[in-house]
Order: structure tokens, then C-alpha cells, then sequence
């Protein structure tokens, strides 16, 4: 019995020797011009995910600040309006809403509101064009697929962590994704 185990060896041995010895010896002090020892595809789905990303980030960044001076701008047309008018202007519904009007412009003229809104509906519809382009682009990886639901949870939950189906289910999957793909740098959930 002792005399295959020998021979397999032996035999073993001889191949690693052989292929050691047919593969081509580098050039000392020139380095490879390509690194084979980790080749990885490019996956055109990950790239439009990541404009994606950055144009969401962007336009949800503009959408708070639009809010915020959504409520300034109610705060300033509150406060112009005084004790006296509101009983005037019961009398007088035209009047009223002149006055509402006028209040409006210049507290929007004062703080930016119309143009941050404007600011926000573009860099919203840029983000909804990449979430078109990421749904059109075929996925080549596992990172492609997770880019891919990842931004199908982002655009589709309503509030963060929704319990409605299909999003726990759409959830565990992407995670089950960045758990096998082994993306640990994918963002959190």
C-alpha cells in the first residue's frame, strides 16, 4: 500500500515541476504589463448606477433645501400678514389674495424658493433619466445586479425600510447579493 502512495507523489511532484518549468520566467526589473492575478470586467451597469447615485444624492440634497425654504417662505407670509388685515381682509376676498400674491413674491424674491424649486425638479428629472438608463443597461457582474436593486428599493419604497411587499423581499435579496458578490463596499441598506 505504501508503494501508490509513493508513485502518486512522485507522479504529483513531476507535474508541478514540469508546468513550473514551461511557464515563462519574468524580466527581472520590468514590471508586467498586465496584472492577470485579478482581472475584473467592467460592468456598465455599475457605472450608470453610480451617476445615478451621485445625481439622487444630489437632487434629494436640493429637495431638503427646497423644503426648508418652503416652510421659511410660509413663516415670512405669516408674519407680514397682521392682526388688522386679517379682518379686512374678510371683507375683501380680491383684495386678499392681492395682498397674499404680493407677500408671496417678494418673501420668494427675499429667500430663492422658486428658483431652488426649479433647481430641484431638474436634478430630479436627471435622476429619474439615469434610473431609466440603469434599468435599460444589461448587468455583466453580481455588483451590476445589487446597483441595479439597489436603485429599484431607493426610487420605489415610499418611506425607508418599508414593510410593504415587495420591498423586505427585494431588501433580503440585495443583501443576499452583497453577501455572496462579497461587496463590502456597497452601501448600507
Amino acid at each position: 500500500m505504501a508503494e501508490p502512495e509513493a508513485t502518486s507523489f512522485t507522479r504529483r511532484t513531476l507535474l508541478v515541476a514540469s508546468v513550473g518549468a514551461a511557464a515563462p520566467a519574468p524580466f527581472r526589473g520590468v514590471a508586467p504589463v498586465v496584472d492577470t492575478s485579478r482581472t475584473e470586467v467592467a460592468d456598465p451597469a455599475t457605472s450608470v448606477w453610480t451617476q445615478w447615485r451621485t445625481a439622487r444624492d444630489f437632487a434629494d440634497a436640493l429637495c431638503r433645501k427646497q423644503q426648508s425654504l418652503e416652510t421659511r417662505l410660509m413663516q415670512l407670509i405669516r408674519a407680514s400678514r397682521t392682526i388688522g388685515e386679517a379682518a379686512d381682509a374678510e371683507t375683501d376676498q380680491a383684495g386678499c389674495e392681492e395682498d397674499h400674491r404680493v407677500r408671496w413674491a417678494a418673501a420668494d424674491l427675499a429667500i430663492g424658493y422658486s428658483e431652488a424649486k426649479k433647481e430641484e425638479e431638474q436634478a430630479a428629472d436627471t435622476a429619474k433619466e439615469l434610473a431609466d438608463a440603469l434599468a435599460a443597461t444589461p448587468a455583466l457582474s453580481i455588483a451590476g445586479v445589487a446597483a441595479k436593486l439597489h436603485a429599484i428599493l431607493r426610487e420605489g419604497e415610499w418611506c425607508e425600510n418599508c414593510p410593504e411587499f415587495p420591498w423586505p423581499q427585494v431588501r433580503s435579496a440585495l443583501t443576499d447579493l452583497i453577501r455572496i458578490g462579497r461587496l463590502d463596499s456597497f452601501p448600507e441598506l
